[in-house]
């Protein structure tokens, strides 16, 4: 049984076009590409502003790209900020369709646009090249800000890679001045659903900016911990910063591990004046649950992420719903307000517009 090879398979195939024959082609594929992109762009933007990945199961429209789309973060971030910006000002898609400008071209130019400075950038911007749009840009920005107003000098970087931690004298770690702009970071609230973080044993460097009242943070914990291997190793110093940090934030929200142990006893009665939930029904829910939203889409998917967590009501509490086991459940912040507004309880999502 013989299958018909996709279209692009065909193309690379047909080795007898002439030069014109196959420029002509790619000059077609490229005009479709942009069309493409700027359609893209369009039902992205839209699918972000409704919010629509909340029912699918997502805590944000990046998570849901990422999961269905196969993006990388990185490259799903891009595209919603373009996409945004799109929203806002619907004449971009069609010089993107026209070629004029780029998706990193339209990135660049997001922070910088608005009702004032549009009709110059449709005017100026479009075909410039990357380094010419960069320089673009900045001469904009100072134009716009006063100079009291420009931004300070870049901080310091602090290098926390735990190779060089090791391998290096206390004060390499000290700053060193930053000459090209951090890249703006994917949606941080993404996590793959249900999926546990890899465990490796390699070594990953961490870049972070840091001011001067940090390093004196540093240099005292350093101080107090020489003689252990926090105090030679700021990894070290740091993975024993965040534990103790977690295991005081754990034990705030929902107690001690001694009070998790014991929290198979009796549920509380439903009580109609609200009041905290007792610290050994949460426990009970956060294990019960995982420490992750439970929340699942209408085709399976179960949310799994561990960012922003809020106790959820099964039967609402304004309606009567007791702050049981079996009435609470973990939901991150956004599908507990979701749920609140299929209740008609929380403040309903922007009025989507329906089409004419």
């Amino acid at each position: 049984m013989s299958v018909q090879a996709p279209t692009f398979t065909r193309v690379h195939l047909r080795k007898r076009l002439s030069d014109s024959e196959l420029t002509g082609e790619l000059a077609s594929c490229a005009r479709r590409e942009r069309a493409a992109l700027a359609a893209l762009l369009g039902y992205l933007g839209q699918f972000d502003e409704r919010k629509v990945y909340a029912a699918a199961g997502f805590t944000s429209t990046t998570a849901y790209a990422v999961y269905h789309f196969g993006w990388s973060e990185a490259s799903s971030w891009k595209r919603i900020q373009a996409a945004r910006l799109c929203v806002r000002f619907p004449v971009l898609l069609g010089v993107i369709a026209d070629g004029g400008l780029h998706l990193s071209g339209v990135c660049m130019l997001a922070p910088i646009t608005n009702e004032e400075t549009l009709p110059r950038i449709l005017v100026d911007a479009p075909g410039l090249k990357r380094w010419e749009l960069q320089m673009y840009v900045d001469a904009l920005r100072r134009e716009l800000m006063p100079p009291e107003t420009l931004p300070p000098s870049p901080p310091f970087q602090l290098d926390l890679s735990v190779v060089a931690a090791v391998n290096a004298e206390t004060d390499r770690y000290c700053a060193a001045p930053v000459t090209q702009p951090a890249p703006e970071p994917p949606d941080p609230r993404w996590r793959r659903p249900l999926l546990p973080p890899p465990r490796s044993s390699t070594t990953h460097p961490l870049g972070v900016k840091v001011d001067a009242a940090f390093e004196g943070t540093l240099a005292r914990a350093r101080a107090l911990l020489a003689h252990t291997d926090a105090g030679r190793d700021d990894a070290v110093l740091l993975k024993r910063a965040l534990e103790l940090l977690i295991e005081t934030e754990e034990r705030r929200r929902f107690g001690s591990k001694s009070s998790r142990s014991r929290a198979g006893g009796s549920t509380p009665k439903a009580r109609r004046e609200r009041q905290t939930v007792p610290v050994v029904v949460r426990n009970e829910v956060f294990v019960r649950d995982g420490g992750r939203c439970t929340f699942t889409s209408d085709d399976g998917h179960v949310c799994g992420s561990d960012y922003l967590l809020q106790l959820h009501h099964r039967v609402p509490w304004a309606k009567g719903g007791a702050d049981t086991v079996e009435n609470l459940t973990l939901h991150c912040a956004t599908h507990n307000q979701l749920e609140a507004e299929r209740e008609g309880l929380g403040r309903p999502r922007r009025q989507v517009r329906r089409a004419t």
